[in-house]
């Protein structure tokens, strides 16, 4: 729709293809889409990022909207994610694009967060995690995680507009997007 995202290089052979080799280059947004979203049009997390609408339905949308020769040489990899419905169990699922988890984002090692990734080095502190709306334009927002909250089964994971991430958001609400991919 004539959106500008502004990209930067997060990491080399951090993620993990679904064929057991590395993606060579993660490549995640600066900043933040212009509009916001919600996780799903309800209040739940129950599926998690697997069975979220964010990731079965906007993610689509936003994949099918990059330029075509990107999309050509974005790779799956394997994301993990806690199942939602204060399940301890971890899914693993192959994106092309994707929000990142909790432990991807500030890298502390609790509970269930800690299966679901391991940290790009890109995130050093809280301003390093501080996104603004509109790839930059706008003002300073929350952003939303794929982890799903493990205390409340309504919730998901995020990143507030000081850089924390220990809250979480009600999944119908909406807070900006910034994804990620591999190539």
């Amino acid at each position: 729709d004539g959106e500008t995202i502004t990209l930067q290089i997060y990491d080399f052979l951090h993620d993990d293809k679904p064929d057991g080799t590395k993606a060579p280059l993660t490549i995640g947004m600066k900043n933040l889409m212009a509009a916001t979203q919600n996780m799903n049009a309800s209040a739940t997390n129950v599926g998690g990022w697997e069975s979220s609408l964010m990731r079965t339905t906007t993610m689509p949308v936003v994949f099918d909207k990059l330029p075509s020769d990107l999309q050509a040489i974005i790779c799956e990899v394997n994301k993990k994610t806690s199942a939602g419905n204060l399940s301890t169990d971890i899914i693993i699922s192959a994106d092309k694009i994707f929000l990142f988890s909790q432990i991807e984002v500030d890298g502390l090692m609790n509970a269930v967060y800690k299966d679901e990734g391991k940290k790009y080095p890109l995130f050093t502190s809280y301003a390093s995690r501080i996104k603004k709306l509109a790839n930059g334009i706008g003002s300073a927002n929350t952003w939303w995680l794929r982890s799903p909250n493990k205390e409340f089964v309504r919730s998901f994971k995020m990143v507030t507009s000081t850089g924390n991430t220990n809250d979480y958001k009600d999944a119908r609400d909406k807070y900006g997007v910034a994804f990620g991919f591999c190539i």
